[in-house]
């Protein structure tokens, strides 16, 4: 049975109109923010830190899961599907609310929900409320200057890598890895795909060219097998005619094999 890893970044949601954050327009080029949002000073930071994260909230609030998000729900209803998403946002979860525990890894956190340093307590989840940074507690341990948002700040170590990993490189020649909107620059997902046995592809809006990081990874088109260049939500349907068509033909070869042994 083919096996399908979907990987996505921040290029998938911002077609339902959230602001990248990297990009030339992405949150991130606020330097500001990149050193407010730094594991190591979060807490002399903490009210400006639940501010910044309270807005992304509220902007959550606004928006609705577009066509991708739709058609990678799909696939996890169709397909033995694991999808690992770099976003924060809840779009993907929502799309695929009506599955009955879709495998969804978000290796990044999730902005729905808030957690505790103070004791190591379990995230909870506050949907797309504000966190009332001044008196909120912790509802385990009551703390109020251990709470951050369950998102992993630069510096921060991110807990869910070591799934992600371990998904990536158990990858064979009959499954599938499928990146869309991301460029590479967190995850090298691209360096992966050119080494992985899986067949690999591709949906980014159009190829990627940023001098801006010299030295850091960056996806090239000619690291997958397949590439498709577009808005996400307007090439949806191509790529999942694409997948189904590479299922396809691997369960066909699979049936060929039996029958001649």
């Amino acid at each position: 049975m083919t096996k399908i890893i979907v990987f996505t970044g921040a290029g998938i949601s911002a077609d339902s109109g959230l602001q990248t954050y990297r990009g030339a327009d992405g949150l991130w080029a606020d330097e500001r923010l990149e050193r407010i949002c730094n594991f190591r000073v979060w807490k002399q930071h903490r009210l400006a830190v639940h501010e910044f994260y309270n807005s992304r909230r509220a902007e959550l609030r606004t928006v609705q899961p577009n066509a991708a998000h739709a058609m990678v729900a799909r696939l996890q209803g169709a397909f033995d599907t694991t999808l690992i998403t770099q976003n924060v946002d809840d779009l993907h979860d929502r799309a695929a609310a009506h599955l009955t525990s879709p495998d969804i890894l978000h290796v990044h956190g999730r902005l729905t929900h808030i957690m505790c340093t103070a004791q190591g307590c379990e995230p909870w989840s506050i949907g797309h409320d504000d966190w009332d940074a001044e008196d909120g507690r912790c509802p385990h341990c009551a703390s109020i200057k251990g709470v951050k948002p369950d998102v992993v700040l630069f510096g921060e170590n991110a807990p869910h890598y070591k799934r992600m990993w371990k998904l990536l490189s158990k990858l064979t020649a009959k499954d599938i890895l499928l990146v869309i909107g991301t460029s590479g620059k967190v995850v090298d997902i691209g360096s992966i795909a050119a080494k992985t046995p899986a067949t690999t592809i591709l949906s980014n809006l159009e190829s990627s060219q940023d001098l801006s990081m010299p030295g850091a990874p960056c996806i090239e088109d000619r690291q997958f097998d397949h590439v498709i260049h577009g808005r996400a939500i307007d090439t949806a349907a191509e790529i999942e005619t694409l997948v189904q068509t590479i299922v396809l033909k691997n369960a066909r070869k699979s049936s060929a094999f039996k029958a001649s042994a």
